[in-house]
């Protein structure tokens, strides 16, 4: 447990990729799409999520207007990363009274991310899109794909039709709809903590394929999918076989996206003082709006599958809160139940705390148990650059550890 816990530690400056942002979404009452070219919100930001970042800033300036080119036609976009943080295992030392001492491990800056995107609207209906994911050793060696973990895609691409009455079909190196795509998979409900260093699903995972989404109200959307198990074979059967994969993976999820309001309701007027100046009744103060986010999905292939289950709500005052659950099952011994909780507050559209709790459990040959709790502040100083000082402590029956890190984020 104890060598689980550190893996997980020092993997962490290649565990974080930039997607889309559930706690911008929930308070605001939006899905993905709203901001990204992407349904499942990675990748290129449109104009209106460029629009967004633009005036979010301590310090606000208008310098960029839009990332918008040729008539409109191309969007580009390119996302950076950097992390701080204290790499290694801490070490059990003698001073010089013969007393132990731990001796924590230097911190160290790794670049974590270098992703350009490209979009090009072909017809009001019609869009190409991609993504390029640099690794760390990428152009060495005349290498131009690079993966951090077998899996992973060093790229995604596809055109995708969008006709009316909420139809949307999408065709080329995707990441299938499933459960929901976090801007941080250092979350574990797509881990598996039998072995930290290969997650389920890898960041940046995508496969040659197709998904149908049918979206006939805001609030309620439907993808289907179907992939090869290329990279999914890659990720699961990396050292020795452990599921048995058809050719293809089907896909599904559901969600449904309601939204509340609490209080507002004029009270029947009982006296003088319930009517205005114009004789008008009284409104109580404007009714609070709850943004809610309700769904699951699945992913299968052979003897392999994966199931979500997730629940959010949000607040126009920038208060929001998630959770997701994660169950999978391959053909060997092998099942992961996973549950991460999350929660945010938008003080301001530039400083947001945040706090999160992970539980990782894999029933295999032995059981593996952890517990992750995380909380740190997004910070931005100026439009599209953020500061993420965060604090994590990873917990096992046998080891604690504490980790403090910070994220530099240079996006547009």
């Amino acid at each position: 447990m104890m060598k689980w816990t550190l893996t997980i530690l020092c993997l962490l400056p290649w565990l974080s990729s930039a997607f889309a942002v559930p706690r911008m979404s929930l308070p605001a009452g939006s899905p993905c799409a709203t901001c990204h070219y992407n349904p499942s919100g990675a990748g290129g930001r449109n104009e209106v999520g460029f629009g967004a970042m633009s005036a979010t800033g301590a310090f606000s300036f208008d310098t960029f207007h839009d990332n918008m080119f040729w008539d409109d036609r191309i969007s580009a976009g390119l996302d950076t990363r950097m992390l701080w943080i204290r790499l290694g295992r801490p070490a059990l030392q003698l001073d010089d009274r013969g007393r132990e001492v731990t001796t924590e491990p230097d911190f160290v800056g790794f670049p974590m991310q270098f992703q350009p995107s490209l979009a090009v609207t072909l017809t009001d209906w019609l869009r190409v899109y991609g993504t390029y994911n640099a690794g760390r050793r990428t152009f060495e060696d005349n290498r131009v794909c690079d993966p951090v973990y077998p899996g992973a895609s060093c790229f995604e691409a596809a055109i995708q039709a969008e006709t009316k009455g909420g139809y949307t079909t999408r065709i080329g190196m995707i990441q299938a709809s499933i459960g929901v795509r976090p801007d941080d998979h250092t979350i574990w409900t797509r881990g598996d903590a039998a072995n930290p260093r290969q997650p389920l699903i890898p960041p940046n995972y995508a496969e040659w394929g197709a998904e149908f989404s049918y979206q006939p109200v805001a609030s309620m959307r439907t993808e289907l999918g179907v992939t090869a198990t290329h990279n999914l074979d890659g990720a699961l059967n990396q050292m020795v076989e452990t599921a048995e994969l058809w050719p293809v993976a089907l896909a599904a999820r559901f969600t449904y996206l309601p939204q509340f309001e609490v209080g507002g309701a004029a009270a029947p007027p009982d006296d003088f003082d319930d009517f205005d100046d114009f004789g008008d009744v009284k409104k109580s103060a404007k009714p609070t709006k709850i943004n809610t986010w309700f769904g699951g999905s699945v992913l299968g292939s052979g003897e392999f599958y994966l199931v979500n289950g997730f629940a959010a709500a949000g607040l126009q005052n920038g208060l929001e809160t998630r959770l997701e659950l994660s169950h999978s099952a391959r053909s060997i011994k092998h099942e992961t139940y996973n549950v991460s909780v999350a929660a945010s507050w938008a003080l301001t559209d530039w400083f947001v705390p945040h706090v999160r709790a992970d539980r990782a459990l894999t029933l295999a040959d032995e059981t593996f148990t952890a517990w992750q709790y995380v909380a740190g502040i997004e910070f931005f100083p100026i439009p599209f650059v953020e500061l993420r000082p965060e604090y994590r402590i990873v917990q096992t029956d046998e080891y604690v550890f504490g980790q403090p890190t910070v994220q530099l984020h240079v996006f547009f």
